[in-house]
Formats: structure tokens, C-alpha cells, sequence
């Protein structure tokens, strides 16, 4: 029998009073905590455990002034999908009166004796049977709709015999298991079972555990030192994760030595609890990682492995996670296979579009990488966010990306990192969606509006006009990346002449020894360009050109001046490079692309359109160029800059 409010140890004066029992059948509408500089996490255990809960949210402040307060919410009312279909109430801490909990903080749970049955503690070991049935279940509901890849055969594909631990040559009917984790520092890649690091041993464990006998780990399972077996195995990369029957994503620890939670005796916390009087209070984390906590998460490697993946078992130090594309499962919550089956379409194998409206259930987006071609940005801006070891992987780590990307229905293909239309007709053209003529595929030129979120330097080995020749974060046009504009040939107007841009730009690719490809050569050999790796960093651009003067200004929005038929024209551009530049320096504004807003002439409207010229800001580097600004100016009929077509080699 639990101790008394009165007698209940290790309690402040405060504690002792709050009434749980009220909260949890919501009888109370809330319970003030005051601020954190009022609590005694030292000595009183509830206060400690909220401090705990809180410091899961780097944001907050160990001193926070704001008051908190508990409350409780019905789970239909939740903002994340899967506890909608509990129909139980949760509490929620946070500074608010009303509403979710913060991010990152967990909600509660609150009961007298026994947890009740949709609730699961933690225990030190994981039962590998739930997992199975996760497994099963996401079988039985969705079918090949979580099995990507099909169709697609793996070329010198090896794996590890999880009963021998040795790396043998894959046989094509054999399902296997994929892992994902931080590598940590380098080490050789020795093999068998007992001379792996922690992590991969306890995947082999899992692996066995799971019903499975083969593991694929990139490290030993890819000729690290030879070259072409690296590249080959790269271009794979999206059908070696999609194909697999389940990816492991080890989200715990720093490195391959820390271990899978719960697996061959390697440690996890236990569900992290309190009791206040008869009521024992636990957390329930929210499904999502977070860079101050999971290095896995911040990693550029492991971002194309979590996406590409179609089933994944997510390990962290609090519970176990199933994710698939139609549907999210967590340790701690029970939830019967009828429920799950109310969350699709009727007799669909995908969800219901209520739970699909939010674009995730739990760790990862419900359509993988993407579904439509202009995903392709926002897949980019969250890759180059990520930490990479090595700057020469800028590319080679979103390689499986771009080939998912290659085999859409409208497939998006790429030159070192940049995306264009694979039917696109010249680089600044257009192309239409066979699905639907109405609906605009990006073009090359577009793929050049790319910028970063602040000034930065040059990755040496990759071409200054792509986002993988410069440290830092890109960003996109907003009408790119918004997921609530709709996809069609409005959302990025295009002159209605399309010899404008069709006309503006022409492109060559300078090869590796020493030869050209033309644009539509290069489309033609797209395939043996991957194969080859044959294009170098230069282009050879023919534009109309107007040259630039600098006009210094502050931070990352500089000025330049462009010649007009009279006068001239200031435009404001946004820096690429963070070096230092002089105003005696040679610039060179590109004319590369143009987007209009208005109506164009259309049937009863009024008004021109106002058409957008958008410039590469280019400088002198010896015998080629190179790219430091991107800008833009609103064209004026009446008075144009001055211009002339020439051809320039950009590196």
C-alpha cells in the first residue's frame, strides 16, 4: 500500500498536495507548478522529475521564470496521430494553460497500481516477439506498399551470416536485415562475430532475434579501399535500404561501440517514474530525435538510410520505435491490430488521409524522400544541414536520394548535386508531367537559385554553381519547398515566351579528359555518366552577360551595379562566398533564368506581368569563373540591362 500525501517521502510541501487523481480524470482543469526557481529537484523527487522531463528541450533554461502547469488532455485531441486512436487522457506539462506539451518534453501518464494494459514499461531486455509482430502486422496491412525496390537487382551484393559473422555473396531470394548507425571514429574493418564493435554484434543478435539470418552493414559489407566496388555499391544505395526487410537504426550512443538498448545485456533506462501518494506518474516520450540528444539524427550518412528505409526499428535509450509507411508503433504503447486497422482507407493498404494530412506519424515522413519532383529541394536543404566527417562525402551521401529520385514516375536526375527534369529539353526549358499537362517539372536553371543561409567557404573538388562546392545550409525559393502550395504550372510562373528561357541559356560539360558533352548528350548518357563519373567541374555557359561592379554594403546582402540603356541599376544579392571582395575586382552578372508573376495576358485581366531576371554573380578565378552571389531585379520594358551573349567556362 502506498504511503500517505501526509507521509509520502522524498516529496516537497508543494507536492505532497497536487492532487494527480483530479488531473487525471480531468476534475480539475489544471494544476499550477510556478516557475522552475521555485522547485526542488534535490530533494524532492516529483520536481526532479520534471526538471529531467524539461531538460529533454535544449531551449528551455534551467532558471526559467515562467510558470509551468499540469493538465490534462483526451488523446483524440492530441497533435500526434498515433495517440489519437487511444481514447485515454494524458497530462501534459507545460507553460501554457491548455494545449500539447512543448516540444521534446514527454506527456504524462498517471495510475493507481498495475499500469493499464495499452500502457507498457520498459523492461531491461526487449522482446523481440512485439517487434515480429509489428513486423507481421505491417505485412498484413500494407503488403508491397512497405516493400520498395521490387523489380531492381542488387549487383555484388554481400552480407553478413549472422551465424558465422562472416561476409559472403548475397543470394538474390534471401531476405536480410539493414543497419544504420554512427561509425564514431575510424577503425579497421575487421571481421567476425567477435571482432565487430558493440553495435554490430548486437544487430547480429537482433537480427537472429528477428528471425532473420542475414545482416548488410555498409562497413564490411562494401570494399571500403576499392573504388569502383565503393561507387557501384553507392548507386545502390536506395535499393539496398528499401529492399531490406527491416533497417535497424541503432539512434542511441555515439559511435559503434555503444550498443543497441535492450539487446545482449547492453543498458537502457528504465521508463522514467514517480509516485505521488496512490498515483504512480510516468513519461511517455513523443516520437522524435533530437540533435542534442541523438548524434544519429545530425549525421549527413545516416539521413538518406532513415528515409530510403520503407520498415525501420528505431533502438533508443528510452524504448524501442516500429516505423513503416503506413504506420508507427512504440514500446510503451499497446494498441490492438483493430485500431491500427481503423487508421487506413477502407480497404487500402496506406492510411486514411486524415493520418497521411500530417505528413508523419512518428520519426519519419509518411512518403519516404518524396512522391513529387520538386521534393527534391527540401530533401537537399534538410541533407546539407547534417554533420559530415569528411567534406569529399558531400555527394556520395545523398547519392541514394537522387536515385530514388532517377526512378519516379517523372524522374529528376542531377550533375553534381543539382536537379533538373530528366525530359527537360534544354536547361533553362520546361517540361510537362505526363501525368498531367498542367503540372511543370523543374528545369537546371532553376536548380541554380539555390542559396545558403549565411555567407561561407568553398568545399575544394566540387563546382562553385552548386550548393556541394560550399560548406553551410542551403536554402531554396520558398514556392520550391512549401508542402501547402499546390503543384501546378502557376506555382512558379514561367514567361509566357518560352524561347525566353529555352533561349537564355546554353550549357556544355566539360569531361575528364578533356573532352564536351552537350546538353542533350548528356541527357542520352545519363546512365553512363553515373557509371563513369566522366563529368569534371566546368561548365561551359553561353548567356547573355552584362558586367558588374561592387558596391559594398553589410552582412550577407550586398550590392551591385548594372548598366542600363540609361542609368543604372542597383541590385541587391544575396553573398554565396564569405571572402572578401574588392571593388576593383571583375564581376560578371549571368543572365540564367526568369520567372513572371501577373496574369500575362491572360483573358480578362488587366495588367502586365512583372518578369524577374535572375543573375549569377560570377568572379574571375584565372581561366575559368566562379560563382559568389545570386541576385535578382524586376525587368523594366522601357529601360533593359544592357547585355551580351558570350560564353564562359564556370568552375
Amino acid at each position: 500500500m502506498a504511503n500517505s500525501v501526509e507521509e509520502q517521502p522524498g516529496l516537497c510541501s508543494r507536492c505532497k498536495t497536487l492532487d494527480i487523481a483530479g488531473v487525471r480524470s480531468s476534475t480539475h482543469p489544471r494544476l499550477p507548478l510556478g516557475p522552475i526557481k521555485d522547485w526542488h529537484p534535490d530533494t524532492c523527487n516529483f520536481c526532479g522529475f520534471l526538471v529531467n522531463l524539461l531538460s529533454r528541450n535544449p531551449s528551455i533554461q534551467p532558471r526559467d521564470e515562467q510558470p509551468y502547469f499540469l493538465f490534462s488532455i483526451k488523446t483524440r485531441s492530441a497533435p500526434d496521430k498515433l495517440f489519437q486512436i487511444l481514447d485515454h487522457r494524458l497530462i501534459v506539462l507545460s507553460t501554457a494553460e491548455s494545449g500539447p506539451p512543448p516540444e521534446s518534453v514527454p506527456y504524462l501518464a498517471a495510475h493507481i497500481g498495475e499500469p493499464p494494459r495499452w500502457l507498457k514499461y520498459v523492461q531491461p531486455s526487449i522482446d523481440f516477439e512485439r517487434a515480429k509482430e509489428w513486423l507481421r502486422v505491417c505485412t498484413e496491412l500494407h503488403g508491397d506498399n512497405c516493400s520498395g525496390g521490387k523489380g531492381y537487382v542488387i549487383q555484388n551484393f554481400r552480407l553478413i551470416d549472422c551465424s558465422t559473422g562472416a561476409v559472403v555473396q548475397a543470394r538474390s531470394d534471401e531476405p536480410y536485415v539493414a543497419l544504420s548507425y554512427v561509425w564514431g571514429e575510424e577503425e579497421p574493418s575487421t571481421q567476425g562475430a567477435h571482432a565487430y564493435p558493440k553495435t554490430i554484434r548486437d544487430a547480429i543478435v537482433a537480427t537472429r532475434n528477428l528471425g532473420h539470418r542475414w545482416l548488410w552493414v555498409d562497413k564490411y559489407c562494401i570494399h571500403q579501399n576499392d573504388t569502383n566496388d565503393l561507387n557501384d555499391q553507392l548507386q545502390q544505395m536506395d535499393i539496398i535500404y528499401q529492399q531490406a526487410a527491416v533497417t535497424i537504426i541503432a539512434a542511441a550512443g555515439t559511435n559503434a561501440h555503444y550498443g543497441l538498448p535492450g539487446v545482449d545485456q547492453s543498458y537502457r533506462k528504465p521508463t522514467s517514474s514517480v509516485l505521488i501518494g496512490d498515483e504512480r506518474v510516468c513519461a511517455i516520450p513523443k516520437p522524435e530525435l533530437h540533435p542534442s540528444h541523438c548524434r544519429w539524427i545530425s549525421r549527413a550518412w545516416t539521413y538518406q538510410e532513415g528515409l530510403l528505409s520503407t520498415r525501420r526499428l528505431v533502438f533508443t535509450d528510452d524504448q524501442l520505435h516500429f516505423e513503416c509507411q503506413g504506420g508507427y508503433s512504440a514500446e510503451m504503447l499497446s494498441i490492438p491490430v483493430s485500431s491500427f486497422k481503423k487508421m487506413h482507407a477502407p480497404s487500402k493498404p496506406y492510411l486514411h488521409k486524415r493520418y497521411r494530412a500530417a505528413g508523419r506519424m512518428g520519426l519519419f515522413p509518411l512518403n519516404g524522400c518524396g512522391v513529387d519532383p520538386w521534393d527534391i529541394y527540401p530533401r537537399i536543404t534538410e541533407y546539407s544541414a547534417r554533420r559530415l566527417s569528411h567534406p569529399s562525402d558531400i555527394l556520395n551521401g545523398v547519392l541514394g536520394i537522387f536515385r530514388a529520385f532517377e526512378k519516379m514516375i517523372n524522374p529528376m536526375c542531377h550533375v553534381h548535386g543539382i536537379p533538373f527534369a530528366k525530359t527537360t529539353p534544354a536547361p533553362g526549358g520546361t517540361s510537362l508531367m505526363t501525368t498531367n499537362s498542367k503540372r511543370a517539372l523543374p528545369c537546371f536553371a532553376e536548380s541554380l537559385r539555390w542559396d545558403l543561409h549565411a555567407p561561407s567557404l568553398r568545399r575544394e573538388g566540387f563546382p562553385s554553381w552548386s550548393w556541394t562546392g560550399w560548406y553551410g545550409s542551403v536554402t531554396w525559393p520558398g514556392e520550391y519547398t512549401d508542402v501547402d502550395v499546390v503543384r501546378t504550372a502557376r506555382r512558379i510562373e514561367r514567361p509566357r515566351d518560352p524561347s525566353v528561357n529555352e533561349g537564355a541559356l546554353g550549357i556544355s560539360f566539360l569531361l575528364t579528359d578533356g573532352g564536351a558533352m552537350s546538353w542533350g548528350d548528356m541527357q542520352g548518357r545519363y546512365e553512363w555518366l553515373l557509371t563513369h563519373k566522366e563529368p569534371s567541374i566546368f561548365l561551359d555557359v553561353e548567356a547573355h552577360v552584362t558586367r558588374a561592379s561592387y558596391c559594398p554594403g553589410e552582412g550577407q546582402i550586398q550590392m551591385f551595379c548594372l548598366p542600363l540603356g540609361e542609368g543604372t541599376c542597383v541590385v541587391s544579392a544575396s553573398m554565396t562566398t564569405a571572402g572578401e571582395l574588392r571593388a576593383g575586382d571583375e564581376f560578371l552578372a549571368i543572365h540564367f533564368h526568369r520567372t513572371a508573376r501577373g496574369n500575362q495576358g491572360r483573358s480578362g485581366m488587366s495588367g502586365a506581368a512583372a518578369v524577374t531576371q535572375h543573375l549569377l554573380i560570377i568572379q574571375q578565378m584565372g581561366g575559368y569563373w566562379e560563382r559568389v552571389a545570386v541576385a535578382s531585379y524586376v525587368i523594366d520594358p522601357e529601360n533593359k540591362v544592357l547585355s551580351t551573349w558570350q560564353r564562359i567556362r564556370l568552375g
